[in-house]
């Protein structure tokens, strides 16, 4: 596995599909006035039994080249801290991707400079990426953290875009893995401003959780034996 990892990750480190369209935007203006570059960013290459998948990496990230570095790492860290994987633990546990491998760059918001949002041209260019990463690592629980992340799955699912309310706190199955949906942890979300989202995002934690503790209980949340029997057991 780790070699099919590897290769694959050669081959999105050599990917420039994007190059023209990254190009267009600086990457952390005013002070960095350089255009940004195709830089992918990657998890260390090994089978997990959880794999988060975020939109795209931010400005700490392209500078580190590894995923969930910044402020969104942290946030989602303790997330997982919640949920019983412990910070020292994370890095081993949950393969970490996102929907879009590359920095998209920032763009202007009012009076502040922020992340720029992947647009649909790059996040289909990625969506084999994505795809070949979810076979490869063969995860039985998929986190995806924020609506794009949700729907760049519902795209390889062949199923429409829903709204992050429809799904936020839901379980739902995928051939023999699950699929656990997350609204954005981030403190600035303003979609957890409303109470009853706010309780849609308690109960993905709590199925989170729950799906933890059966991995850690099965001796599988560590990587070694697919999907043992105590593992099948409905999340939902």
């Amino acid at each position: 596995m780790t070699g099919m990892l590897e290769q694959l990750d050669a081959e999105i480190r050599a990917c420039a599909r994007c190059a023209d369209r990254l190009a267009l935007h600086p990457v952390n203006p005013p002070r960095r006035l350089e255009k940004v570059l195709p830089r992918p960013v990657l998890s260390t290459p090994f089978s997990a039994a959880i794999m988060l998948i975020g939109q795209a990496p931010g400005l700490t990230e392209y500078d580190s080249g590894l995923p969930f570095q910044g402020q969104a790492g942290k946030d989602i860290r303790s997330f997982f801290a919640a949920c019983d994987v412990r910070s020292d633990e994370f890095d081993r546990v949950v393969y970490q991707t996102s929907a879009v491998k590359c920095f998209p760059g920032r763009k202007a918001n009012k009076d502040r400079w922020e992340d720029r949002p992947p647009d649909s041209k790059i996040l289909q260019s990625c969506s084999g990426f994505l795809r070949s990463q979810i076979e490869i690592v063969n995860p039985h629980i998929l986190v995806c953290l924020g609506g794009v992340a949700a729907k760049a799955v519902d795209d390889l699912r062949g199923r429409p875009g829903r709204k992050l309310g429809e799904i936020v706190g839901e379980v739902e199955e995928w051939g023999d893995r699950y699929i656990i949906f997350l609204a954005h942890t981030s403190r600035s979300s303003r979609f957890l401003n409303d109470e009853e989202n706010r309780r849609r995002q308690s109960q993905a934690e709590l199925r989170l959780k729950h799906a933890v503790g059966m991995l850690r209980d099965s001796g599988s949340l560590v990587r070694g034996s697919r999907h043992p029997s105590s593992v099948e057991a409905k999340l939902a």
